[in-house]
Parts: structure tokens; C-alpha cells; sequence
């Protein structure tokens, strides 16, 4: 894990001003190559205990190497390679053999985290690629016919020929119910590489290739049911245990839910009873009354697996708001709001302290693996697919029920878009509670256009929801803001309900294997009902989360909150994208959204203003 940065051409000077940018963590090793050609440069993390082996920037034969990576088929690939000790070298060097085999097409034999950048000598080209989930970042800019790359924004930024350009866009989408895609930034001149994708930067000229995109993987599907059970329990076993790989301690985010608490069970079966797993739940406010949280269930896991000494509830008086808005703008280079990866400032400190390097979580399953989406009738009735609904009625509900439950939904989905205006009132709702200006959702063409509700929901089948889920902003956000903050405190965030071999497989199961009878989360439940407390398997979802947490934070400290966006609307001209009446709402009240957005804007115009 680490920090990359680099670019093309002979300008020496540059890189170690970039590197300087990124250094908002403490690296165990620091390093840059620089020939006539291509300037590169590595912060390098030693989270897991092969990292020292092969120093970054990496010389491998024509290639040079900078990576931040984790490669979780290193068995697979060692086999290919004839490696007899798998162990022997870094992951980085499991990239450069993987091209060296197979080139461009190296990128579909690895698995794991990664984006990593390479300059092949022999060609003439520079290579770089992302993960197929999209959990490691790689962003991009071009000036003067030469290319520029880092892991992060602030990289780029530190190249002094790059003039940041604000993208007008990204700030009036936030104040809407519809997101831009996820390779648009904050800067009108920078951009980031999809998921699932790698480029060739060569003679001048880029060239973006998409290599993996769900669904499109032929899978081979055993033909009993109870086989293709076993076999998903197999691969959700495996996409814990190969991240478990660590030089430090691990950890767990833990909540009373099923996809969190199921993770930390399987860890512990493979690492054993009372090996020292750290956990981390949100629990009970201070000023919630009512006692409402799901601590005791985090509590009642660790006791049953011999580590109640490991665990730890915090609530928002372990978070400061100068903690916060120091992570947002020395760390964050957009804007994080989910809520999730910030709230984790209240624990992060203490883990590092405590030598933690991995964090578990179980950011993805409600999307995927543990998908609480079981049946799609009106979406199929909307659609016109009336052999899916009548299929899916007559399976569930039997002939009878089925034909009555089939006039219903055949009746509710007559008016195939209405669902299509509701979404659209909710975007102009939004639009018109956040008090942007008509002037900039005329420039935008916002006023028509659904809320992301509608691509999410409008589905006539699982696999066409999977497809929607995994390209989906909010999602790809949450991961990539984790692992940012993690690093911040030297730690990586692990998903392995993001595992992509977990996911091309699911994805090819029969419907009958997935949900039988539409059961909501049947195969995880099934996969780690016997190995976690009763009382989890029967709620399946967690009732408290860091949204209250977010809530009772900015209850605390909704008076300095109100103090610092007064000042950062004056400031600067951010005031532009709102109403007057909305400015004066905000003024009096405060708003925590509103201070982030207008702090980063400010941040953007602040630096534009050098130049």
C-alpha cells in the first residue's frame, strides 16, 4: 500500500514536490527513478510482511514500476511463474512478472486491490491500471503533450505546470439528487481512471480500455444447488482470508449487521479464538435518551469468540470537528459524503496506536453478496417482461396466487414511467430544498433528469440491479474515501464483500441458489448463521450506524459548524451556486455539507489564485 505519482518527459524537478503533496501519513520507504524519458516516484506502506522485499520505484528488466497494491492470487500466480516460494517476493513484483507474460492483458490474471503505472523502455509506453471494483485510485491530467498521474489529487497538484481548473459542474451536482460519474472531479482537469480499466500513454496520444465489467466473465457453475453453495462458501472464506495478510495487527469495523459481524466471524474461524482481532462498533450517543444501539450484539460477538478485550464502542465525543476538517482538507481532495469513511476518524487514531494495519469491513454486501434486493416485479411489469414476472410469481406464490399477484403488478405498471417522474420530482425537490440557482440547473439540464434512485430501482432482474450497484457513485465513493482514510493513519481498508471472483461467481448463480422463495441475504445467512449470535442472523440489518453518529456530531457541534460556514461564505465567491433566501437559511443554521463543499471550493480557488 502506499502513494505513487510520477509523469512523462525530462523535467527532473517536479516529482519530489509531488511526493512531498501526498505525504499526509508517515511512510516506511521513500523513493524516485528519473531518466530522459519518464520521472516516477513511491511512498510505500509495509502493511503486509513482503512489502520491504522489492524497493519502489521497481527495475524489472524494460520496465520501470510504481504501485499501490495488494495481490490477493499470489498462490495462482507464483504456480504460473514457477516461483517456489510465494512468499519470497512483493506484490509489485507479481505485477511486473504479470506483464512481462501477458503485457496489457496482465491486468485480468491479477486480483486484489491495486493501480499501479509502468514505463516499458522497450515500447515506448506508459501503462497504467485500477482494480476492477475500483477500491485504489488513480487520477490523470495532461499538459503540454505529456501526462501526469498520481494516487491522489493533491500528487497532481503538486506538479507545478498544473494549473487547477474548477469544475462548476461537481459542486451543483452535490446539491442534487443525481451523481456525476465517478471519473469527474472537483478540477475541470483532472480526471480519474474508470474501475476495471487500464490506459497506454504512447507517442502523445491516450487510450482508456475497459478489461472487466460484471457479468461479461464466463463462469463455470456447478449443477446441484448445495454444490453452488458450497462453492460461494469457498470463495467467501477465501476473500477473507487473503486479506488477512498483515505485518501489524487487524481489525474490524463491527456493527450489530450481518454483513459486518459475518466477515469478522469467518477472520476469527481462520485466525482462531482469542487471537487479538480489534474491533470498532459505533454504539450509543450521549445524548440519545432512548439507549437504541447495536453495541451489545458487537459486544456478545467478541465474547463469544474470546476478545471482548479487543473491543471498542465510540460515539461522536471520540471525534472532534477540528479532527474533521483537518481530513477534509489536508486529506480529502473531493468531497466524502457518505458519512461512513469520516466517522471513522473516532476509532482510526486508537488503531494505529495499537499497531493495527488492516481494517475489515463490510462496505458492499447490501449491494451484492448479501443483496437485500430479492424480487423485481414492478420493475418487470414497468419494463413490458411479463414471462419474468409471471415466472418469478408463479415460482414464489404458486399458479393461484401468482395469476392474482400478476393482475396487480400488471395493473400497477400500465404507466411505465411513472416511477421515471416520480424520480424526477425528486431530483427537482432537492434541487429546490438546496436552494440552487435556476441559472445553474438551466446550464446543466438538471431540472429533467431522474435521481440515482431510478437507474437503482427500476431493474427487472438481480442481475441487471448487480450490474447497476457496482457502477453505482455512492458505492465506489464509500471504498476509495475508506482507504484514503485509512492510510492517513497507515492503515488499509480490506472489502471482502468486493472480492471480484466472489462477485463474477454470485452473479452467474441461478435465482432459486440466490434468493429461493425471494429470501432476503439466503446464502450469507446461511454461510455464517452458525458462526455468529443468534440475535444477528435474525435482524440481519443493523439498527444504528454512523448515520446517527453523523446526526448527534452535528448536534455537538452545530453552533461552531454555523460559525465556520458563515465565514467560509465569506470568503469566497461559493455563494454563486445558491438563492438568497437559501444563504440566509444556511447562515442562521449551519450545515456540515454546505461547510465541506464551500471549504474545498475555496481550497481550489485559493490555489488558482498563484497563477
Amino acid at each position: 500500500m502506499g502513494s505513487i505519482a510520477g509523469y512523462t518527459g525530462f523535467t527532473f524537478g517536479f516529482i519530489d514536490k509531488m511526493l512531498e503533496s501526498l505525504q499526509h501519513w508517515t511512510p516506511d520507504r521513500k523513493d524516485i527513478y528519473k531518466d530522459e524519458n519518464v520521472c516516477m516516484g513511491s511512498l510505500e506502506l509495509f502493511n503486509t510482511s513482503e512489502s520491504y522485499i522489492n524497493a519502489q520505484p521497481l527495475k524489472y528488466g524494460q520496465t520501470i514500476l510504481v504501485a499501490n497494491c495488494r495481490i490477493d492470487n499470489r498462490e495462482e500466480l507464483a504456480t504460473q511463474f514457477n516461483i517456489s516460494h510465494k512468499d519470497s517476493i512483493a506484490d509489485i513484483k507479481y505485477i511486473a512478472l504479470a506483464y512481462e507474460k501477458w503485457g496489457c492483458e496482465c491486468v485480468k490474471y491479477l486480483y486484489g486491490d491495486f493501480a499501479f503505472v509502468l514505463w516499458d523502455k522497450e515500447t515506448q509506453k506508459l501503462f497504467g491500471a485500477r482494480d476492477h471494483v475500483g477500491i485504489k485510485t488513480l487520477y490523470y491530467t495532461k499538459v503540454e503533450d505529456e501526462f501526469i498521474f498520481s494516487s491522489e489529487i493533491k500528487g497532481i497538484l503538486g506538479h507545478q505546470q498544473v494549473k487547477p481548473i474548477l469544475n462548476d459542474a461537481y459542486f451543483v451536482y452535490a446539491f442534487s439528487a443525481v451523481s456525476l460519474p465517478v471519473t469527474e472531479t472537483p478540477y475541470n482537469n483532472i480526471h480519474q481512471l474508470p474501475s476495471g480499466s487500464y490506459f497506454e500513454w504512447q507517442n502523445h496520444k491516450l487510450n482508456i480500455t475497459k478489461y472487466w465489467e460484471l457479468g461479461k466473465k464466463e463462469i463455470e457453475i456447478p449443477d446441484h444447488p448445495e454444490q453452488q453453495f458450497e462453492h460461494f462458501e469457498k470463495l467467501l472464506y477465501k476473500s477473507v482470508s487473503t486479506r488477512l495478510r498483515t505485518s501489524g495487527k487487524i481489525g474490524a469495523e463491527l456493527s450489530g449487521g450481518l454483513d459486518s459481524t459475518g466477515i469478522a466471524a469467518i477472520a476469527m474461524k481462520i485466525l482462531g479464538e482469542g487471537a487479538e482481532f480489534y474491533t470498532y462498533c459505533f454504539g450509543k450517543s450521549d445524548q440519545d435518551i432512548t439507549g437504541k444501539d447495536d453495541s451489545h450484539l458487537a459486544a456478545k460477538f467478541c465474547e463469544q469468540y474470546h476478545i471482548s478485550k479487543y473491543f471498542s464502542a465510540v460515539n461522536e465525543r471520540n471525534l472532534t470537528l477540528k479532527m474533521l476538517l483537518n481530513l477534509k482538507t489536508s486529506v480529502y481532495d473531493d468531497d466524502e459524503n457518505n458519512g461512513v469513511p469520516q466517522s471513522a476518524l473516532a476509532f482510526l487514531p486508537d488503531a494505529r496506536d495499537k499497531n493495527v494495519r488492516v481494517v475489515l469491513s463490510g462496505h458492499g454486501g447490501d449491494q451484492l453478496v448479501t443483496s437485500r434486493s430479492t424480487h423485481f416485479y414492478l420493475g418487470a411489469s414497468r419494463r413490458r417482461h411479463y414471462k419474468i414476472l409471471w415466472k418469478g410469481l408463479r415460482d414464489r406464490f404458486g399458479i393461484l396466487q401468482g395469476v392474482l399477484r400478476f393482475v396487480y403488478y400488471l395493473i400497477r405498471g400500465i404507466d411505465g414511467n411513472r416511477f421515471l417522474r416520480q424520480n424526477i420530482n425528486i431530483n427537482r425537490k432537492r434541487l429546490q430544498l438546496e436552494g440552487i440557482d435556476k441559472g445553474w440547473i438551466k446550464k446543466y439540464d438538471l431540472w429533467d433528469i431522474p435521481s440515482d434512485r431510478y437507474a437503482l430501482h427500476s431493474q427487472s432482474n438481480r442481475q441487471q440491479r448487480y450490474i447497476e450497484c457496482i457502477s453505482y457513485a455512492s458505492l465506489q465513493h464509500r471504498a476509495w474515501h475508506h482507504d484514503l482514510t485509512g492510510l492517513h493513519f497507515n492503515i488499509e481498508y480490506r472489502f471482502p464483500l468486493l472480492d471480484v471472483r466472489l462477485l463474477d461467481y454470485i452473479m452467474r448463480l441461478p435465482e432459486n441458489t440466490v434468493a429461493p422463495k425471494n429470501q432476503e441475504r439466503f446464502l450469507f445467512t446461511k454461510a455464517v448463521k452458525n458462526i455468529i449470535p443468534e440475535e444477528i442472523t435474525a435482524i440481519k440489518k443493523s439498527k444504528t450506524s454512523s448515520v446517527p453518529f453523523t446526526r448527534y456530531f452535528n448536534n455537538l457541534y452545530r453552533e461552531d459548524v454555523t460559525t465556520q460556514t458563515g465565514k467560509a461564505i465569506q470568503e469566497g465567491s461559493f455563494s454563486k451556486y445558491f438563492t438568497l433566501k437559501r444563504l440566509a437559511e444556511i447562515k442562521n443554521k449551519g450545515n456540515l455539507s454546505f461547510l465541506s463543499l464551500a471549504l474545498l471550493y475555496n481550497k481550489i480557488n485559493k490555489m488558482n489564485s498563484k497563477y
